[in-house]
């Protein structure tokens, strides 16, 4: 089990100077991805089944897209856990992996994240909205959290609620800098999954609809849309 004082939350970097350690690096995040999936398929909308399939170009672009922010927790045995940051894409690669959350965002256009929609489409509509208008629009920008997976030898460490201030906090920095004074943060989580559930409700969540999920691959299921809106 990891040590509650042996990790680090950093942001990934979405580019290198080094086209072969980016590449080592978005290889080194799909195999992460596929593992929470085959860890815990009840846990995210997308299957493993689906995923290994992606080619390399999708994976990359996932990493690449500047709207997405990836935070990891890795083992810093050997780092001062002061740090803040871990600047060389090497040491991602030298580091032990022990969860991980997506932010999207901001979205202003019209497209809103939802149960039925890809984020991916979302935030590249949005950015289609932005360059047709020329400039982004002082609106409250909305967010979404995605894919947040902590090992499970790594849980009860405090890593999710590390992970998802770490989320929470960009969101509202880069929200500020945009002009706004207020956010408003969407996550998407199985009705049957309490500890999830539960955890989001603690971190500020609201749950405000209920619908039904059809995975690409299974039966049918309810699905909770929670969201947070804070000022920042």
């Amino acid at each position: 089990m990891a040590d509650s004082k042996s990790y680090i939350i950093s942001t990934l970097p979405n580019h290198t100077t080094g086209q072969t350690d980016f590449e080592a690096l978005v290889t080194r995040a799909r195999n992460f991805r596929l593992q929470s999936l085959q860890l815990a398929p009840e846990s995210f909308g997308a299957t493993y089944e689906t995923e290994v399939q992606r080619t390399p170009e999708y994976w990359t672009g996932r990493i690449a897209n500047p709207k997405a922010t990836t935070f990891v927790a890795c083992r810093c045995d050997q780092y001062k856990i002061q740090d803040t940051s871990i600047d060389s894409s090497k040491t991602f690669l030298d580091t032990e992996w022990l969860g991980w959350i997506v932010l999207l965002g901001p979205n202003h256009g019209p497209a809103e994240f939802s149960l039925h929609t890809s984020p991916w489409s979302v935030i590249h509509q949005d950015s289609e909205h932005h360059r047709d208008k020329g400039q982004e629009p002082k609106e409250l920008p909305r967010w979404l959290i995605n894919g947040m997976f902590v090992m499970p030898k790594a849980r009860g460490l405090g890593l999710g609620r590390a992970l998802m201030n770490a989320a929470l906090g960009r969101a509202a920095e880069k929200s500020r800098e945009g002009g706004a004074d207020t956010l408003k943060c969407t996550i998407i989580v199985d009705k049957e999954n309490d500890p999830a559930r539960t955890f989001y409700l603690h971190s500020g969540f609201e749950i405000v609809k209920e619908d039904m999920f059809r995975p690409e691959i299974g039966k049918e299921r309810p699905a909770l849309t929670m969201e947070l809106t804070r000022s920042v």
